[in-house]
């Protein structure tokens, strides 16, 4: 079967905005302090929202149960409060049965947000700072990489960091427009049992940015 990004389970085109990366009620919990001190605040993926959306898409389409129950127990369902039609609570490896059935997850159900937000908006891939706009090294969707800063956070912080971008690594190594070989989707699986899924997201630290100018793109990381 070819892929056409309309498997049970994946996200649907984005024109319908079914999982818009700023909405959402498990989302909306994510938002970002408005300013402090003056400073317009924003939260940061460290993997970016639309790859995110495009490996779990592939995932989906290539039947790679494995990484999805990786990636799904990542992002904190272990034992979830989330409900099907069956009304039994779910496990990564029923919701992974789930999907392979083709039946419950679709975007018609509300459960199947909630699914997509905890994979968009995973604490450990988001890090608080000034809002992109006024960064000079805001690089769109590209990989966010805050594991070199050296001020402003703990030792902890940085090793989580680090796990992060290992799981960006694995997921930008894909060839997204073709079929995903065994051993890379088992790469990334690896990638998603290392991370701490139990990190908070990185709130705005003062110690971490600098300022660079007067003019409106001035905050960047502060890697010294």
């Amino acid at each position: 079967m070819s892929w056409n990004g309309t498997f049970e389970g994946s996200f649907k085109a984005r024109a319908s905005k079914p999982n818009h990366k700023d909405g959402g009620t498990y989302a909306s919990q994510f938002k970002s302090s408005e300013e402090f001190g003056g400073i317009k605040l924003a939260l940061h993926h460290i993997s970016d929202w639309e790859l995110l959306r495009g490996v779990w898409n592939r995932m989906v389409s290539d039947a790679h149960w494995g990484t999805i129950c990786c990636w799904l127990y990542s992002v904190g369902f272990d034992t979830s409060n989330i409900y099907y039609e069956t009304r039994q609570a779910q496990t990564p490896k029923l919701i992974v049965e789930t999907l392979m059935l083709g039946g419950a997850i679709d975007e018609s159900v509300a459960d199947a947000d909630e699914i997509h937000q905890r994979i968009t908006w995973s604490t450990w891939n988001l890090v608080e700072g000034p809002k992109e706009d006024t960064r000079l090294d805001d690089l769109g969707n590209f990989h966010d990489c805050f594991s070199d800063v050296r001020q402003g956070i703990s030792a902890e912080e940085r090793c989580n960091l680090k796990l992060a971008d290992h799981v960006y690594t694995a997921m930008s190594g894909l060839n997204l427009s073709s079929t995903v070989p065994k051993e890379r989707a088992l790469a990334l699986s690896k990638a998603f049992l290392g991370v701490n899924r139990n990190a908070p997201m990185i709130k705005y630290q003062p110690g971490m940015w600098e300022k660079s100018g007067d003019a409106k793109k001035c905050w960047r990381k502060k890697l010294a």
